[in-house]
């Protein structure tokens, strides 16, 4: 079971998207940091609603009253490597979980 706020924001990524930088375009990176991510939020409760769809499964939760000085949204900006690379994720939040769930479907298969 899952306990929290429900209004809480966090940026997502599908890892495989994220990798598509190739090494060429790393050696091009001058040496700071750089964020990589979908540059867009999700409320933990949309992505449990689009688990619960993709997974036909039902999670089970608890939406508590957010205090105040907790962290509201953690979204990345990811603009600068945009910018130097042209860099933009490639797979969005529901193609990726998809993904990841036909994985995990075959990785259970293949352990049969």
């Amino acid at each position: 079971m899952l306990i929290f706020s429900g209004q809480n924001f966090c940026s997502t990524q599908y890892f495989y998207s994220a990798l598509n930088i190739q090494l060429a375009q790393l050696n091009q990176l001058k040496s700071c940091v750089y964020n990589i991510g979908s540059g867009k939020g999700l409320s933990l409760k949309r992505i449990i609603v689009e688990l619960e769809k993709i997974t036909e499964r039902k999670v089970d939760f608890i939406c508590y009253k957010q205090k105040q000085e907790n962290v509201q949204k953690i979204i990345l900006n990811i603009d600068k490597i945009k910018q130097e690379l042209n860099w933009e994720p490639k797979i969005d939040f529901k193609h990726g979980i998809r993904l990841n769930k036909l994985w995990i479907e075959e990785f259970l298969c293949s352990k049969k």
